[in-house]
């Protein structure tokens, strides 16, 4: 399971890095843009992946948590850099736990302070999925802001180099 695991973490930084670099070639006034979505513009999508990512990883490493991180910085260029860091932290994280530690459940409270108890494994794959999600929506806004080339993030794609 280890294995899987580290290759979706790796695969994470990857795709996050490759709708980086696209993004990163935009004005800052774009991705403050409103464009309908989960979140309103393009820095709220990846800030909240951004969150999400070092919320759970915190969990993760046994890190309570107060309060949902925030990025104080409006500055774009400067999130994502911080979202890359991010994601090289926790595939850091996954690739040095070992295979017991991943089967090992992890006890958190939510934003609400509803507490849960959740296989370590399941968090990762959670996380993932989650940065996948958004990251499909950030394509979509990226088009609707009419950007034409975006690279693939799919898995598949990543596992072919």
């Amino acid at each position: 399971m280890k294995k899987l695991l580290v290759s979706y973490a790796t695969y994470n930084h990857w795709a996050n890095e490759r709708l980086a670099l696209i993004i990163a070639d935009l004005d800052d006034a774009t991705c403050f843009v409103t464009v309908p979505s989960s979140f309103s513009n393009l820095f709220e999508t990846i800030e909240h992946i951004w969150q999400a990512e070092l919320a759970w990883m915190q969990r993760i490493a046994r890190v309570t948590l107060v309060e949902k991180p925030k990025f104080e910085n409006k500055n774009t260029k400067v999130l994502l850099g911080a979202l890359l860091e991010q994601g090289m932290l926790f595939k850091n994280l996954i690739e040095n736990m070992t295979e017991d530690e991943l089967h090992e459940n992890v006890n958190y409270k939510n934003w609400q302070g509803n507490p849960f108890s959740t296989p370590t494994w399941q968090i990762v794959q959670h996380v993932i999925n989650h940065s996948t999600f958004h990251r499909g929506q950030l394509v979509t806004m990226l088009r609707q802001l009419g950007v034409t080339t975006i690279p693939s993030t799919d898995y598949i794609t990543y596992s072919r180099f």
